[in-house]
């Protein structure tokens, strides 16, 4: 398999924006490193989604910004964006000036673009052959919106979760999601200009005599049909309401016979706010072993997981899992709620085993069920093939182009984590932008 990085000015003619097209596809449940990485003085790098001021009915632009006030340098980055439905946000483009051209743009829900009924997206911003540094401030990417013409004026956000960072070595770099603002404000109506009647004199007219007098014919007018106006009513079509759906599911994972896997929950509110969760999630007893001990709270908003086993009270595999707090109402974000330490026992064959979430219930302000709730489930992966290589999909210690692209393919949920096992380098069963830029780092340099 030829070596990538032999051939430098090959690389830097791909462009994943021609091979990644912006795409809907099937849901992505993405699982976050956030929590490793570290910088020292703390997170001071924002992904901060811009304001963007829109009449109902019109189309504007919104962008999306890195501001980056220190070091460490950040190469590539990743972040997820959710606004409300009396918008459409479609069309995202990677900034050129920044040389990101392996970039890549993601909708949800499935088949949401044929509708304009997404909901949210998820960007990688990403070289496969440039890892100099982003300059601070520089715009990441933009998006073009529209507002429904029924949209009322005031200000309605644009959610930004789930940020990555990475630094040119593929280290993950401590970042954080800022906010922006969509305004729908009345356009300002034209000002009309008024005719003023000025009054003029009209002179006298002095008659002059004529000698002989001409008689004038005259004519017999034409009666002229009136015609008869008909009223006809015009009706409006009533705009059909799309529902909210909450989604919990589970993410997939991958781990070797005797070792451990761990699997993250993640929460889409779809816009709704959410501020309690339960879910049971399920496995074979006989294959694996899931204790509550061995879960953990995947957010920072003051909130108590509690874990209990299921019934029978011997089981190992199945869990009841509740997020939530009796004095903290504040919303839980879209993204990871609540992972969990995953054994898999000596004797488990390599195989793909499902992760089943069941019994979804999600909580709203007012301490109410949420009326539409799904549950989506996971994978679990046994495998005894990996790989030292961080993005080395077939373990024969080089990184091609092809396996760049399919490891772009499940950080975005266009493919399973199966595809490429090297790609998730600390086995969380998802592809982030550090273990990207890792990748592209050991295509370049070749696998130590």
């Amino acid at each position: 398999m030829p070596r990538l990085g032999v051939d430098l000015p090959a690389i830097r003619i791909l462009s994943l924006l021609a091979v990644l097209p912006t795409v809907c596809a099937a849901p992505y449940d993405p699982a976050t490193a956030a929590t490793e990485a570290t910088t020292s003085g703390g997170a001071t790098a924002n992904i901060r989604a811009g304001d963007v001021t829109i009449a109902p009915g019109g189309l504007s632009t919104f962008r999306v910004y890195l501001d980056n006030g220190q070091p460490p340098a950040i190469v590539g980055t990743e972040n997820e964006l959710a606004w409300e439905t009396p918008f459409e946000v479609f069309g995202c483009t990677v900034n050129p000036d920044i040389d990101r051209t392996a970039s890549g743009f993601f909708f949800f829900p499935a088949g949401c673009m044929t509708d304009s009924s997404c909901e949210s997206l998820r960007s990688l911003v990403l070289s496969f052959s440039n890892v100099d540094p982003i300059p601070d401030g520089s715009e990441l990417y933009s998006c073009s919106i529209r507002a429904d013409q029924s949209a009322e004026p005031g200000e309605y956000p644009i959610s930004c979760s789930n940020p990555g960072a990475a630094d040119p070595r593929g280290t993950p770099v401590a970042i954080q999601c800022v906010d922006g603002l969509i305004r729908v404000e009345q356009p300002t109506p034209t000002p009309t200009h008024t005719a003023t009647w000025t009054h003029t004199r009209t002179p006298t007219r002095t008659n002059t005599p004529t000698p002989t007098s001409t008689p004038t014919p005259t004519h017999t007018p034409t009666q002229t049909d009136t015609p008869t106006w008909t009223y006809t009513p015009t009706f409006t079509p009533t705009a059909t309401h799309t529902p909210r759906i909450v989604r919990i599911s589970a993410g997939d994972t991958i781990g070797p016979p005797g070792g451990q896997a761990r699997v993250t929950v993640l929460l889409r509110t779809a816009g709704l706010t959410t501020i309690a969760t339960a879910n049971d999630l399920m496995l074979d007893p006989t294959l694996f072993e899931i204790t509550p001990s061995a879960c953990r709270l995947e957010i920072d908003l003051d909130k108590t997981l509690t874990v209990n086993l299921t019934d029978p009270p011997d089981t190992s595999g199945n869990l009841r899992a509740f997020v939530q707090s009796p004095t903290n109402n504040r919303a839980i974000p879209d993204g990871p709620i609540y992972s969990c330490l995953i054994e898999i026992l000596p004797t488990t064959l390599p195989g793909t085993y499902p992760i089943v979430v069941r019994q979804a219930s999600a909580f709203g302000s007012d301490g109410l069920a949420l009326p539409l709730v799904e549950s989506r489930n996971g994978a679990l992966t046994v495998s005894i093939v990996g790989s030292g290589c961080a993005g080395d999909c077939d373990s024969d210690a080089t990184v091609t182009i092809a396996e760049l692209i399919t490891a772009v393919n499940v950080a975005l949920g266009q493919a399973a984590v199966q595809s490429c096992v090297g790609a998730d380098s600390n086995r969380n069963g998802a592809v982030a932008i550090n273990e990207l830029v890792a990748a592209v780092r050991a295509a370049l340099d070749g696998c130590n």
